[in-house]
């Protein structure tokens, strides 16, 4: 199996490469819609696309109603995969939502869950922990948590002080 994880852009970039060639699972924002250029090419050129919209949160629902992922969107993502190659996970900026979808795409693939994080690159990506929670209770997998939380704790950079830089 064949899984990218990248931001809008950067699949923007790959499917206008080769349309119609990507199966994509598109992670967006509440309230994108189909009028963004971006959206709406990379949706057009896709051989076909699962679109899933939620906040790059980690938790279901704030008290103003702000929505992080549900388990019922983590389930779409995990259909729609199921039988795909040539799959793109693509969010924002490639680096949360999407990397803890192609987490659970290769788990739910009956994939060990320490050889699927190989596909997640250390210090750049951090998957997003309620995705891989829905996905670990879909797939009554609950390790896939705690092997994330580790692979997480030991691949993070630590970001190096910025120097103060004056006002002209």
């Amino acid at each position: 199996m064949n899984i990218e994880i990248m931001g809008h852009k950067k699949a923007l970039e790959k499917v206008l490469e080769k349309p119609h060639f990507y199966n994509i699972v598109y992670i967006t924002n509440p309230g994108d819609t189909f009028y963004d250029p971006t959206f709406r090419n990379v949706i057009n050129k896709a051989k076909s696309a699962v679109v899933v919209k939620f906040y790059d949160f980690e938790f279901e629902r704030d008290e103003h109603g702000v929505a992080g992922p549900n388990q019922e969107q983590v389930k779409a993502i995990l259909e729609f995969a199921k039988d795909k190659d040539n799959l793109i996970c693509a969010c924002m900026a490639g680096i949360s939502r999407s990397s803890g979808s192609a987490y659970s795409i290769l788990c739910s693939r009956g994939i060990d869950p320490k050889e699927a994080l190989k596909t997640l690159v250390p210090g750049h990506h951090y998957p997003n922990m309620l995705v891989v929670k829905h996905a670990s209770e879909l797939l009554s997998k609950p390790e896939m948590i705690t092997i994330a939380k580790e692979w997480m704790a030991n691949n993070l950079k630590v970001l190096e002080e910025v120097p103060d830089v004056e006002d002209n």
